[in-house]
């Protein structure tokens, strides 16, 4: 899934004007914030239910490599 994910991304952007890629960008940056809203969320409400601390630390983890800007598919 993630190879068929790479490749529809790169003919995406072969395909996309600049200011078309600029709103892609926006619209990706949107998602991670979102996303990171939304763990940090579960992780503040498994920590108050006193909830396993490896799931929080796991979610922690994933929303870091998803802030991390130099990674890339």
């Amino acid at each position: 899934m993630i190879h068929k994910l790479t490749e529809s991304v790169m003919q995406m952007h072969q395909e996309m004007s600049v200011d078309q890629m600029r709103l892609y960008q926006a619209f990706v940056t949107k998602s991670v914030e979102a996303r990171e809203a939304e763990e940090a969320l579960r992780v503040a409400m498994d920590q108050e239910d006193g909830g396993d601390t490896h799931t929080s630390e796991t979610l922690c983890d994933l929303r870091r490599l998803l802030a991390d800007q130099n990674y890339r598919l």
